[in-house]
């Protein structure tokens, strides 16, 4: 009974926010494009500064979300912004946004990890599908500590190649810190016909990516051999990579509403890293796999305690 509980009111909250999203279309009804873009062009010069004391971000109005929804509908239309398919998927998605959008922890961290695995299972089939993708030729990089999510997927899938990247957010500021950095070898031989993929569950301010597809650049990986996977995304972080990356393509599992005062995506899920990690058991398993070497193995361990 719990269950069916939990699914009705997820839904609740999923079905407001799409109302919401459809009402807002009236507030820019009637400008032309040429409007549109200007008034675009003027939200990308404030999003990410107009930040009021205590804030690290400051949300956007109902007419600026309304406008940038707009946008994102343009990145899907040319194709830069895909949406990963599924069936089982939103039983999944139920599952992991339950004890955040609840309030109660119904939710314990291995049925989480049990539904992430499906949910990054099927983003990443339908990214090598999408992109058309060679595993066995391809590099999986995983920002720390939430991309690992990604990694038993990834290894099933047939990639075999990891750049692991310790990164953190900087809550007050929103960008990304580097405390770890390990990338393969076979980086550094012919770059620009490397194929990497960025997986990282959550595309919020779009910070990481953006740091991480300027990491590649600089050993020379092409921008359009570079593909983003996301569990969830917000509609400023979308546009904030795709203008920072034009070339950059982008395949979410759900695209949620905006960003709150916090940084963090609305209705979203939480902290990803802290509901995936929380008993997790598991560094030794993709230490066994190669996936991680020895001294990441180490530098995950003391992140995981700290």
């Amino acid at each position: 009974m719990k269950s069916v509980s939990a699914v009705l009111t997820v839904e609740t909250v999923m079905q407001e926010m799409r109302r919401r999203i459809r009402n807002r279309l009236s507030l820019i009804r009637g400008h032309t494009e040429e409007e549109l873009l200007f008034w675009m062009e003027r939200l990308r010069e404030l999003m990410f500064r107009r930040r009021l004391e205590g804030e690290a971000f400051h949300p956007l109005t109902q007419e600026e979300l309304a406008v940038l929804e707009h946008t994102i509908r343009g990145y899907v239309q040319d194709g830069r912004l895909m949406a990963g398919n599924g069936d089982l998927l939103p039983k999944y998605y139920e599952i992991i946004r339950h004890n955040h959008l609840c309030g109660d922890n119904a939710v314990e961290p291995e049925m989480f990890r049990l539904a992430s695995a499906a949910i990054t299972k099927a983003l990443l089939a339908d990214g090598i599908k999408a992109f058309s993708i060679d595993p066995a030729n391809a590099i999986v990089l995983l920002p720390w500590r939430a991309g690992l999510a990604f990694a038993d997927a990834a290894f099933y899938a047939g990639f075999r190649e990891f750049y692991h990247w310790g990164a953190r957010r900087n809550e007050r500021t929103l960008e990304t810190e580097t405390y770890f950095e390990e990338a393969p070898l076979s980086l550094a031989v012919h770059p620009e016909k490397q194929t990497v993929i960025i997986a990282d569950p959550m595309l919020a301010t779009g910070n990481t990516m953006i740091s991480a597809t300027r990491l590649l650049g600089n050993y020379g990986v092409p921008q359009e051999r570079i593909f983003v996977l996301s569990v969830i995304s917000a509609p400023e972080g979308v546009d904030h990579v795709l203008r920072a990356c034009p070339r950059v393509r982008i395949l979410v599992g759900r695209h949620d509403e905006y960003l709150n005062s916090r940084g963090y995506i609305e209705p979203g899920l939480g902290d990803f890293g802290d509901l995936f990690f929380e008993g997790l058991e598991r560094v030794a398993v993709w230490r066994r796999r190669g996936i991680l070497s020895d001294d990441a193995a180490r530098v995950l361990i003391a992140r995981m305690t700290a």
